[in-house]
């Protein structure tokens, strides 16, 4: 077995998920080896807010990140790899946008719930799920809610969303985010955290800026937990939206939304989501670097490093929220040079622990799946226990049915001739065959 602490056990069996009996003892992976920067063992599931809230209190600014879901498959194996990247630099969590356009609440593979569940379940990061309230009405709510919490996942952005063309709000039954918040406090108590959005510059449909603070306060009111801003130019809008929040009675964080400019098309699509006026002095620096989106990429990125150092400085904001637009590099060169991106982030054991809280007692992993963590964490899916010294209870379902998305999910990321050279040219010999088969259960790599 795979185990989180210290300890020795000789004489047992090792179990894959074929029940394959090595006949040998086995082998344990401890938490305090030197090889492994571990950190201690978590012993229950810790709610985000929670987590937010301690950051907060030890001074510890955080980072989290925005992804939206991808249109293909591939475009999915893709974001995954993105996904494992960049939890290398220990964000605090990640969300997923929703597009009602898209079914994002249904099972196919690059639905906004699957791939949220993918990145909490398969890439251990903490996922918060966005849903968008405007033309749904309570059952369908609690259909995506329900569905949410059977993938494990317990944080929710809850957004209005655009209003379609030709509705009446009269018709809706929630007319706004905080009827959504509302109900999801009536119906799951405190089960989910649950954050909304905030606007520096008002809402484009709000008559006036203190008009959409109150709208706010009736969110937070409605039972928010916290508030993530829309992105904004100038630093100065963020501190004193925050200071204008907190004059009112706002006392939830509020965490600051940064999207940096990577590109010229980049820059009007910012300009689109958020209706937002882009500055004179943004505009006439990029004018005579337009068609050269390197040249851009850096601006942006100096840019946006001096916006961040400016409200981390003001003590305003407990963290940086980026919208990434599903890119990195900007990204990852802006919280490097913030400091904020962390190398080999502490783990309390050998493997990537999962954030969802069904698996916060796992304390044990077979060894003849360090190589497939993805894998491992799909087959007992659906285990009702996971093991903490000895496996679970036998009679309880170990397996479930392979979904089709499980080959997305667990795709290879390496080229064809890549694996074939990985596991050898050829097998010419019974010992070739055995070596691959021992290079496989000792996580060794083929000669």
């Amino acid at each position: 077995m795979v185990r989180g602490n210290v300890r020795s056990n000789s004489s047992s069996s090792m179990s894959s998920s074929a029940d394959v009996d090595s006949g040998s003892e086995d082998i344990i992976l401890s938490a305090s080896e030197n090889n492994h920067n571990c950190s201690s063992k978590p012993s229950s599931y810790v709610p985000l807010i929670e987590k937010i809230n301690q950051r907060i209190k030890s001074n510890d600014p955080f980072f989290s990140l925005e992804f939206f879901p991808p249109r293909t498959k591939e475009g999915g194996v893709n974001l995954l790899s993105r996904f494992d990247r960049m939890r290398e630099g220990g964000p605090l969590f990640c969300d997923i946008t929703w597009h009602p356009a898209g079914n994002p609440g249904s099972d196919s593979p690059t639905s906004s719930i699957t791939i949220a569940g993918v990145a909490l379940n398969y890439c251990a990061l903490e996922t918060m799920l966005h849903i968008t309230c405007v033309n749904m009405g309570p059952d369908e709510l609690k259909k995506h809610l329900n569905r949410a919490k059977e993938l494990g996942i317990r944080n929710i952005l809850a957004l209005r969303g655009d209003l379609p063309e030709n509705e009446e709000m009269k018709e809706l039954y929630f007319h706004y985010a905080r009827d959504m918040v509302r109900f999801i406090r009536e119906h799951y108590g405190n089960y989910f955290t649950i954050c909304v959005a905030g606007y520096p510059t008002k809402h484009p449909e709000a008559a006036s800026y203190e008009e959409d603070l109150q709208h706010l306060k009736e969110k937070v009111d409605a039972g928010a937990d916290f508030i993530i801003t829309q992105l904004f130019f100038e630093s100065q809008d963020y501190i004193r939206y925050v200071n204008d929040c907190r004059s009112i009675g706002i006392k939830v964080p509020i965490i600051a939304g940064i999207m940096p400019i990577q590109s010229h098309d980049s820059l009007r699509h910012i300009v689109r989501l958020s209706r937002l006026e882009v500055p004179k002095y943004i505009l006439e620096a990029i004018k005579p670097i337009a068609s050269n989106d390197e040249a851009i990429r850096k601006y942006g990125i100096e840019l946006a490093t001096k916006m961040c150092r400016e409200i981390l400085a003001s003590g305003t904001t407990p963290g940086l929220h980026f919208y990434t637009l599903n890119r990195e590099v900007a990204t990852v060169q802006i919280l490097k040079n913030l400091g904020l991106w962390k190398k080999n982030p502490q783990k309390p054991f050998p493997w990537l622990t999962v954030p969802n809280y069904k698996r916060c007692t796992e304390e044990v992993r077979p060894i003849f799946w360090a190589n497939r963590t993805k894998s491992y964490v799909y087959r007992t899916s659906s285990w009702d226990e996971f093991p903490n010294g000895r496996w679970g209870d036998s009679s309880s379902p170990a397996f479930g049915e392979l979904k089709d998305y499980y080959l997305f999910i667990g795709k290879s990321k390496s080229p064809l001739e890549e694996l074939r050279r990985m596991w050898g040219k050829e097998l010419s010999s019974e010992k070739d065959i055995w070596d691959v088969f021992y290079n496989y259960v000792s996580g060794s790599i083929n000669k």
